[in-house]
């Protein structure tokens, strides 16, 4: 092969380089809040945590937020990890409130409740549909604090969501 042939092809490899990355980038969606659901955007687990908080119990709640995108959909992570403290023999009461207030939130953002299950060996999920957006709400088993001794544990409450741009342009035309 002669140098000619070989540069050439090395330049027409170097060009379809390129233009797979600048095909790539303009069709990766970018994530938003116009891509959140409104349950995505409002639920608060607080609420029903506080009313079943122990007297002067702490409620302590870091919440993170993942959005990544990609060619035709988006996705969502909100994550809670309450540590709170309550009454002792509360904790499935607790549960089964905050699995019907997700359950209320999803509907009331005009969502479609499409599976639930328990989670073993207590918690559970509800996954859902608004719109466009796929999701499920997680809420993992409590777990006690390692270094208390009192009625405290860890939560770990997780929706995730996914939003397709296919699904979406297909409800603006019906």
């Amino acid at each position: 092969m002669s140098f000619r042939s070989r540069l050439s092809l090395g330049i027409i490899l170097i060009f379809s380089f390129a233009l797979l990355f600048v095909l790539e980038k303009s069709m990766t969606l970018t994530p938003g809040p116009e891509s959140q659901s409104v349950f995505f955007k409002q639920y608060d687990p607080a609420p029903v945590l506080n009313s079943f908080r122990a007297t002067n119990g702490p409620l302590s709640m870091p919440r993170k937020v993942e959005s990544t995108g990609n060619w035709g959909f988006v996705s969502h992570r909100e994550t809670f990890h309450p540590a709170l403290s309550i009454e002792p023999g509360r904790r499935e009461a607790m549960l089964a409130a905050l699995q019907r207030d997700a359950e209320e939130q999803i509907r009331k953002a005009s969502g479609t409740i499409i599976r639930e299950h328990a989670e073993e060996p207590s918690g559970f999920q509800v996954g859902y549909q608004i719109g466009p957006t796929r999701g499920a709400i997680l809420v993992k088993p409590a777990k006690p604090l390692a270094d208390s001794r009192s009625n405290a544990f860890d939560l770990d409450i997780t929706i995730q969501e996914m939003w397709s741009e296919a699904v979406a342009n297909q409800k603006k035309k019906s």
